[in-house]
């Protein structure tokens, strides 16, 4: 059974169609701004404390996975290091 549509319904689900959106604390591709539709707040790509890079909202310093940023001081343990996030610098890590 088939149904017809309207043309103009049919061109409302077209023209509505949500694009890909990044989050904050997504993977991105070393772009250098994320696909991140919030508003008026800028989401930047940089790379995270263990490998891959992750959309940093604006008001944070370093990005890491699953959160809109850290700031300055924050460590993170992960596998067999240690990432501090730096002021001006970034990411440091030492291996434990």
């Amino acid at each position: 059974m088939y149904w017809k549509l309207p043309a103009a319904f049919v061109l409302a689900l077209v023209v509505s169609s949500p694009t890909w959106s990044a989050g904050y604390g997504d993977p991105c591709n070393n772009e250098r701004e994320c696909p991140i539709s919030t508003g008026r707040t800028k989401a930047y790509c940089y790379p995270g404390p263990t490998g891959g890079s992750y959309c940093l909202h604006g008001d944070f310093n370093c990005a890491i996975q699953g959160r809109p940023g850290v700031t300055w001081g924050y460590t993170h343990d992960a596998r067999d290091q240690v990432c501090t996030c730096v002021t001006g610098q970034g990411w440091s890590c030492k291996r434990k």
